[in-house]
């Protein structure tokens, strides 16, 4: 019987860490310049520049805004300057790892305590990159 009381006071923590996990993440996120890094290849519809590029900082701003969620769940808006782009998520059970997906492309994510880490990998023939960007909430 105590096993049994030990396991469900620890099921307890871990969905009460899932839940304040959850309200975390609701809000805008947004970078700081220059906390883009990876690379492209292709011209993006963001109209962030054409060619091959290694990436180890951007000028350019992105902003995620999630809204409301439902349980895990959520709806979100992914932004550049230039472009936004509707977008789902979902928040795994460790209360940590974030995934996103737009019409491109899948985010995969780490949220922190003030930060979400946020990598994007898009393939294509055309235009494909593979990035990261650290975040944080207003």
């Amino acid at each position: 019987m105590t096993m049994l009381r030990m396991a469900l006071a620890g099921a307890m923590i871990l969905a009460a860490g899932s839940v304040m996990a959850s309200e975390h993440l609701v809000g805008t996120w947004t970078t700081e310049h220059s906390e883009t890094r990876g690379a492209r290849a292709g011209e993006s519809e963001h109209e962030l520049g054409t060619g091959d590029a290694l990436l180890t900082g951007s000028d350019e701003v992105w902003t995620l805004t999630i809204d409301e969620m439902d349980g895990q769940g959520f709806h979100a808006e992914w932004c550049s300057t230039n472009v936004c782009e509707d977008a789902v998520g979902v928040l795994r059970s460790d209360g940590e790892t974030v995934y996103l997906a737009d019409e491109d492309g899948i985010f995969i994510g780490t949220l922190g305590a003030d930060t979400l880490e946020l990598c994007y990998l898009e393939p294509g023939t055309e235009f494909r990159v593979a990035d990261c960007h650290t975040l944080s909430k207003e």
